[in-house]
């Protein structure tokens, strides 16, 4: 066999997806590792569940640019929108309280629940590690590791 071209190690989906846990963890309001990691692994929360959050965020933002009577903010170069109490994880806390009564299935909001409680859980446990042991608590308590070790 030839190695015709190698994939960099920072560049790998894996690192990729343990550095957006780590940013998300240390940072809730950024809205792309949110995306990354929402169903990494697999946890119920599917495209619908993305789409109706972004919905959710793009209400929040249409509502308080009608509040202020100023355009909505655009999208900023970082992926984040608006201001940090209409991030997708702020989306994530209104829509997993509503339940069923938002957009989302009982199933659905459950999920959304149950991943809103393992987070908070994953920063409080966080606090004091060395980032290497915050990347092997991130590995074994999100279930990211077995995951990867099962798809192999």
């Amino acid at each position: 066999y030839t190695v015709v071209r190698d994939v960099g190690l920072m560049q790998r989906v894996e690192v990729q997806d343990v550095l957006a846990y780590l940013s998300l963890l240390l940072n809730p309001y950024d809205d792309a590792s949110l995306l990354r990691i929402i169903n990494k692994p697999p946890r119920g929360l599917s495209d619908k569940v993305v789409t109706a959050l972004k919905e959710e965020q793009e209400d929040a933002l249409d509502r308080l640019a009608m509040q202020q009577q100023v355009p909505a903010p655009e999208q900023g170069p970082s992926g984040s929108s608006g201001p940090v109490h209409h991030s997708l994880m702020e989306c994530a806390k209104r829509l997993a309280k509503a339940g069923e009564a938002g957009p989302l299935s009982k199933r659905q909001a459950n999920s959304l629940s149950t991943f809103l409680k393992q987070f908070q859980e994953w920063q409080c446990d966080l606090a004091g590690l060395s980032p290497a042991e915050a990347i092997e608590y991130i590995l074994d308590r999100t279930g990211y590791l077995h995951h990867l070790r099962e798809s192999l």
